[in-house]
């Protein structure tokens, strides 16, 4: 029988997973120091440290990926990546998207469908100067009107 006693000892490798929003950013503050340096010291101890959010890949912008996470779990688990390879990813077909954005536009609410490689906005110059900076300073993912972006993928 295996000694199980050595997987909860210090000396042992373990995976963290950190939450983004309220965690480790706040759009006020951004990423503390501290963080970024306590990632960096549990990689150096050999922890595993992997982002699980509800955000969906295309919502992470380059600071957290450039902080040398081993692993993504991403779209409240529709995406899992670890050591860059993606090993799991859910895609809704087009049909599904469609009828579920005609749904949400029949109750006069906006669909902003957020994809694995990129999220869908529709118009632009309803947005207030806040949500704008927000989204022109953290967002790498690229911004496709809603429609036109079913032609193009339909990874979300």
């Amino acid at each position: 029988m295996e000694d199980k006693s050595k997987l909860c000892t210090t000396e042992s490798k373990k995976v963290i997973f950190f939450d983004i929003d309220g965690t480790l950013h706040c759009p006020t503050v951004g990423i503390p120091l501290s963080a970024k340096e306590g990632i960096r010291k549990l990689k150096e101890n050999g922890h595993l440290v992997f982002i699980c959010t509800g955000r969906t890949k295309a919502m992470l912008f380059n600071e957290l990926e450039d902080m040398g996470f081993d692993g993504i779990i991403a779209g409240a688990g529709t995406y899992v990546e670890y050591e860059k390879e993606v090993l799991y990813r859910y895609d809704l077909d087009e049909e599904t998207a469609r009828s579920i954005a005609t749904d949400f536009r029949a109750r006069d609410i906006i669909p902003v469908p957020e994809g694995h490689d990129i999220f869908y906005l529709e118009d632009e110059r309803n947005w207030s100067p806040e949500y704008k900076y927000v989204y022109e300073k953290y967002y790498s993912c690229f911004f496709y009107n809603f429609n036109s972006a079913l032609e193009f993928t339909c990874s979300f």
